[in-house]
């Protein structure tokens, strides 16, 4: 496999452009936004973020099942090397990292990642003509933030006194932002090439003025590099000579895995020079990479774990669902979405303070409260920040009792147990839903008189002989949410009848049976080895940023297993994901290199 190459043309950095065609699912069930008062039994198959297929009770998540794993005398091989794109969150963080954090809000110019399996860090990503031009107006941005900090003493007063100076510290310059930004290390050619690119711009300052020429070199230095494929990309690829066949990731392919995957953000000064030491060697010296750097940056594990479990959950605040119909929900307005994403937000900031153990996830009746989403849980608080409360545990246990959730899996005018049920089958048990039938007969219209709740009015539909069949896979589930309406409001009825939430956890291999609402089938999802064995292959996929393959099973198991024995504690989960031989293990393509 070839290896890309810093290349400059008239002083900038040229993009190659790369399309990607993602294949989509099969069937539609219905947009989450659509008003309910069509076909409410989402007769098809999917969701976003869910993929169809038969159902495997046990979450089977991928290739060969839970239980696979590569036996005595087969040897899948390792996952195929690859180049990831940075997503629009890391380059956020990278940019941060390199010249401050007030140039991380430019990066909200870049285009949206598109989602593989409902994570944005799927590895599906390319680079579009439009992604080319933000990434320019970034870049010039930035560049232009960090001319008006070329100042003494930032930098050295030789740097302004004289042309053989300001090349010099230019020099200098070079070769740390550019070893910071590239994740590595810089050969001369680098060098060179990048010093062409601060001589165009040093002959765009002032002539006779040092320091603007100085300045302006470097400002066109910074612009090359942020438009750089080794800055928007990282590879994972291995050693340079490495032939076809199996091979490994190279300690600074393997930093800038782990910091990504554990911050979202690049390697730090440690961690490059663990790299160029060769002290990532060992699980050992991996695993203390890993603690330390979720230690020594718990801001931004906070901002990574919120990422993910919003994408785990399907927890998205522009779905058209949150258009809300304010004649059925009068107290719903924008700042009340407002306020249930900080809730949200806030609520997982303190579970990783407290530990970060799924179950506490799934089970918790803490909430955080202001005066306004107080109304939503029968409160009334006059607090203008969010305070810790405990709720009714008997009404909340968890994200899945929370607004944020409930909202995003219903309609505009309803909830919806299809989507809730889904969510629970694919996102938690990580089983897919059976085929849709070839042909699906009309039908029959919903008899208004005789339903009164959103419940009868699915169930009339998801009763018919040809819809039983994959609804009974999750609406059950789904059902148990009954008593929450669309906002995440608790009810007892729904148009003067008393609401039925009993349902049922279904498609799991030890823990179905019968639940009487939406907290207790939060309870008993949180204890199901099911729910940690898919919760280890949720984490693996976002991490990684791909689905698992044959050659993962085993390593899987073993997460799983550590993840367990550990408490159930996310931490220690990404841990035993990072420290796997697996982890590093890739398969080159073809030999070559730079």
């Amino acid at each position: 496999m070839t290896r890309p190459r810093f290349l400059t043309g008239s002083g900038l950095v040229s993009i190659a452009v790369t399309a990607v065609v993602c294949a989509g699912c099969s069937g539609v069930i219905g947009e989450p936004g659509e008003p309910a008062g069509g076909d409410p039994s989402g007769a098809g198959s999917g969701s976003p973020g869910m993929p169809g297929g038969p159902v495997t009770p046990g979450g089977s998540g991928g290739p060969g099942g839970p239980n696979a794993c590569v036996g005595a005398g087969t040897q899948a091989p390792p996952a195929a090397a690859r180049i990831r794109r940075l997503t629009r969150f890391e380059i956020q963080n990278t940019i941060a990292e390199l010249l401050g954090t007030s140039v991380a809000p430019l990066a909200s110019g870049l285009e949206s990642d598109s989602q593989a399996l409902g994570y944005s860090t799927g590895a599906e990503r390319g680079v579009s003509p439009a992604y080319v031009d933000a990434l320019k107006t970034m870049a010039e941005a930035a560049s232009t933030q960090f001319r008006k900090t070329i100042t003494p003493p930032a930098f050295a007063a030789d740097c302004f006194a004289s042309e053989a100076g300001a090349r010099l510290c230019a020099d200098k310059f070079v070769r740390d932002f550019a070893r910071r930004a590239f994740r590595r290390p810089l050969d001369e050619r680098e060098v060179t090439a990048l010093m062409a690119v601060y001589d165009a711009g040093r002959d765009t300052g002032v002539d006779a003025d040092v320091g603007d020429r100085f300045r302006s070199g470097l400002d066109y230095t910074v612009r090359g590099v942020l438009q750089a494929p080794h800055f928007i990309f990282r590879t994972e690829l291995g050693p340079m000579a490495t032939a076809a066949g199996p091979t490994r990731l190279t300690p600074f392919e393997l930093a800038s895995a782990l910091a990504y995957g554990a911050i979202a953000s690049p390697p730090d000064a440690m961690l490059l020079a663990a790299a160029e030491m060769n002290q990532l060697a060992t699980p050992d010296q991996i695993g203390a990479q890993v603690r330390r750097l979720i230690t020594s940056r718990p801001d931004r594990f906070k901002l990574l774990v919120g990422r993910f479990v919003l994408e785990w959950l399907s927890i998205d605040y522009d779905k058209p669902t949150w258009n809300k119909d304010t004649k059925i929900y009068p107290m719903f307005r924008p700042t009340l979405k407002s306020a249930f994403a900080q809730e949200t937000q806030t609520f997982l900031d303190d579970w990783v303070d407290t530990g970060s153990a799924l179950p506490a996830l799934l089970t918790s009746s803490n909430g955080f409260v202001s005066s306004v989403n107080a109304p939503v849980y029968g409160l009334t608080s006059t607090a203008t920040t969010f305070q810790k409360t405990v709720l009714d545990p008997g009404q909340r246990a968890g994200i899945l009792t929370q607004p944020s959730f409930l909202g995003s899996t219903s309609h505009v005018d309803s909830s919806s147990p299809i989507f809730r049920g889904l969510a629970i089958m694919s996102r938690l048990l990580c089983n897919t839903p059976p085929p849709v039938p070839a042909v699906v007969p009309p039908l029959p219209p919903v008899d208004k008189t005789a339903s009164k709740t959103t419940r009868q009015r699915f169930e009339q539909h998801t009763q018919a002989a040809f819809c039983a069949g994959c609804h009974s896979t999750f609406d059950p589930m789904g059902f148990a949410f009954e008593n929450y309406d669309a906002i995440g409001a608790w009810r007892t009825q729904e148009n003067g009848v008393p609401v039925d939430a009993s349902g049922a956890i279904v498609g799991t291999a030890t823990s179905d049976g019968p639940v009487a609402n939406g907290v207790q089938l939060a309870k008993g999802l949180a204890v199901s080895t099911d729910v940690h064995a898919c919760f280890a292959r949720q984490v693996f996929r976002f991490e990684v940023g791909r689905t698992e393959t044959d050659a993962d099973q085993c390593a899987i198991q073993q997460y799983t297993r550590a993840f367990t024995d550990k408490s159930l504690d996310l931490r220690e989960l990404m841990v035993a994901i990072a420290t796997s031989p697996a982890y590093a293990a890739r398969t080159a393509v073809a030999g070559g290199g730079p």
